[in-house]
């Protein structure tokens, strides 16, 4: 009577997961981590979200990452000014817990490198990772001589409206490039971390296509 469902049980979850807006990222990781579950049915203690929040604010040498804190971002717009609350958490604290890691501190790229190939002429240039990459390069090249770069992405996916909690914006997302790539894109410490939310700014019909309004949003 479910179908395509194979229960009931799975439609309650699909329909809590597209409630709760998360990426697809999210509802792998936490599928995967459901047939774990499944797998090992003991592993499970948690019953609410109380016990979930205890367990996460008493272990942070596990998870490495620290809180989120709410800053107001004031932006002006036709001599008045608005509001909006900017949550983030702090990129300075997330590369320590990287780099202070007994594993990943081995496998951080620390200096910018140049490869080239032989192609029975010339020696061609070449990029296989972004500690290879001309930028890379040269923003160390202007370090002092004891300085390394750190290169964090940071980008955001105005497509993915994402709920955590009560906040709810456009997720920032930062990517330490000085680690390899199976480290970088896969699950942990240092893969892709959730940094901050862009605010969410309600279209005004009456302001709607105007550039100054256009330039606003930019702004905030």
């Amino acid at each position: 009577p479910w179908h395509p469902f194979h229960s009931l049980l799975e439609f309650d979850l699909v329909e809590a997961l597209f409630e709760a807006r998360l990426s697809n990222r999210q509802v792998d990781s936490i599928l995967s981590i459901i047939h774990g579950i499944v797998e090992h049915p003991g592993c499970l203690k948690v019953k609410d979200h109380r016990q979930v929040k205890n367990l996460w604010s008493s272990a942070p040498g596990l998870h490495g990452l620290s809180p989120f804190k709410r800053d107001t971002v004031v932006v002006s717009y036709e001599t008045q000014d608005h509001k909006f609350d900017f949550w983030s958490r702090s990129l300075k604290a997330w590369i320590s817990q990287i780099v202070e890691d007994p594993y990943l501190a081995t496998v951080i790229q620390w200096s910018a490198m140049k490869l080239s190939k032989f192609d029975g002429k010339v020696w061609v240039p070449f990029v296989n990772e972004p500690w290879t990459a001309a930028r890379m390069w040269n923003v160390q090249s202007k370090l002092p001589p004891d300085g390394v770069p750190m290169c964090i992405v940071l980008y955001a996916d105005k497509t993915n409206l994402t709920a955590s909690g009560s906040v709810q914006g456009y997720p920032i997302m930062a990517q330490l490039h000085n680690v390899p790539q199976e480290i970088r894109n896969g699950k942990g410490l240092g893969s892709i971390q959730v940094v901050g939310w862009l605010p969410v700014i309600g279209d005004d019909e009456q302001e709607k296509g105007k550039t100054e309004y256009t330039d606003f949003k930019k702004s905030v």
